[in-house]
């Protein structure tokens, strides 16, 4: 164990030296600092080279652990002849490293007399919201940011935290940096905004102006289907528009919340080097603007509706029939919400079809469908999705879809955003395994 804790002493130092040199600075600003890039990957390729020269005795006594993957980061580097991925580079610095420090201390621990046991305590820790994050991608998120009063059969909350965007950023969050575009008013409580920065979204883009934040207050039916608009306080929001910091418009991802179709085309028109942009709407957009929709939807690489919007954005009542209506106005692809029923994806070569997650206790849909949206989004941006550069597979789409199916099922557990305040990557991939296992045949 000697010549093995030598190796593992050097796997631990190279992810502190990584982490001092990251802490502080954005993945933009290592990257075009070519020292501390350099040292980075000299970092990197040590945690690999060490784990590969421990003793084949000891990677058989942790046999748990993805060794393959770990040293596979130091061969990637070092083999890359023809060009490095940097969004691996930086997603091994936000994922690997913390996971490569945890495994290690661990071994260190369980080799101690005193050690209790020998698996890492890493599980007992508090939350770690961004240990599972694409650091290099980022994702502007465009919507309602309110308060939310809801009635369903488990009880009653008077004033929560809600809206679109807000629901979209906390589900995403979990997948790739999330700078928000929004509007409240003073009345906006500071243990809400520590909420959105616990989870690493950037709220540069949150205006506040004298007034009172947007409300909204429901009741829900028995069967939790449907529910009944109690109030609509626009407040705030009435007048928004729109602002975007200088760095959100280079964001390579955008998603555009509810919002009046032709805010959501000025905001897609300010976006430079997207990589993949798309949105949501309504039967109220549908209806009554439904040619400024229609040439906003024409930009778009995606649109997320219910199945509902979908007949009435298509005329056509058949949900095949409505989704090549729509990949027609413009979309390369359509994902259709379903609720408990689950979600379907079209693109012109391909339909799949996932199930909506079975809970025994649902307490509060509100904003599950916008933590879909977070969820699908946030994958895609995660795995680095590039549309243009046809870097799209059909499974990495139906992966997103069960993402977002994930996302918006936790969502349901409790009222309001109150999941997202205990929920880790871990569980977040652990229901997509679930969802693996039953829908596989």
């Amino acid at each position: 164990m000697r010549r093995d804790a030598a190796f593992i002493e050097d796997v631990i130092q190279a992810c502190d030296q990584i982490q001092q040199l990251c802490s502080g600075r954005t993945a933009e600003e290592c990257e075009h600092d070519p020292v501390a890039r350099a040292a980075l990957l000299h970092h990197l390729t040590v945690i690999g080279e060490a784990a590969a020269r421990l003793s084949s005795g000891l990677r058989q006594s942790y046999a748990e652990l993805s060794w393959h993957r770990i040293i596979s980061q130091r061969n990637r580097i070092v083999h890359a002849y023809f060009g490095l991925d940097e969004s691996l580079v930086w997603y091994s610095i936000a994922h690997g490293v913390p996971e490569s420090k945890a495994w290690a201390e661990s071994v260190l621990r369980a080799d101690s007399p005193r050690s209790e046991s020998r698996y890492p305590s890493v599980f007992q820790r508090a939350p770690d919201f961004r240990a599972r994050y694409n650091v290099k991608m980022s994702l502007v998120v465009v919507g309602s940011v309110a308060y939310d009063g809801v009635e369903t059969p488990h009880g009653r909350v008077d004033r929560m935290l809600g809206g679109a965007a807000t629901y979209i950023s906390l589900a995403a969050s979990y997948f790739t940096k999330t700078r928000i575009v929004a509007v409240v008013g003073d009345d906006f409580a500071q243990e809400d905004t520590d909420l959105l920065t616990a989870h690493g979204v950037d709220l540069e883009g949150l205006e506040r102006v004298p007034g009172k934040t947007f409300f909204w207050a429901g009741k829900y039916t028995p069967d939790m289907n449907d529910r009944i608009t109690l109030t609509t306080e626009l407040n705030v929001f009435a007048e928004f528009q729109p602002k975007l910091p200088p760095l959100y418009t280079t964001a390579p991802y955008l998603l555009l919340g509810n919002i009046q179709p032709r805010l959501q085309r000025q905001v897609r028109s300010q976006m430079n080097g997207l990589r993949l942009a798309g949105g949501d709407t309504m039967n109220f957009w549908i209806k009554d603007f439904r040619e400024e929709l229609l040439a906003t939807i024409r930009e778009w690489d995606f649109l997320l509706i219910n199945d509902g919007e979908a007949r009435m954005l298509s005329g056509q009542d058949n949900l095949k029939k409505a989704a090549r209506a729509i990949l027609d106005m413009g979309p390369h692809t359509l994902v259709i919400k379903r609720g408990e029923y689950g979600a379907m994806l079209f693109r012109n070569d391909s339909m799949f079809v996932v199930p909506g997650y079975l809970l025994e206790d649902v307490f509060d849909p509100t904003g599950a469908g916008d933590c879909f949206a977070g969820g699908f989004i946030g994958y895609l941006a995660q795995q680095g999705f590039d549309l243009e550069a046809d870097h799209i597979s059909r499974g990495e789409l139906s992966r997103a879809v069960i993402y977002g199916s994930v996302m918006g099922s936790f969502c349901c557990e409790r009222f309001g955003v109150e999941r997202f305040r205990t929920l880790e990557r871990s569980e977040i991939d652990a229901r997509f395994e679930e969802f693996r296992k039953f829908t596989s045949f």
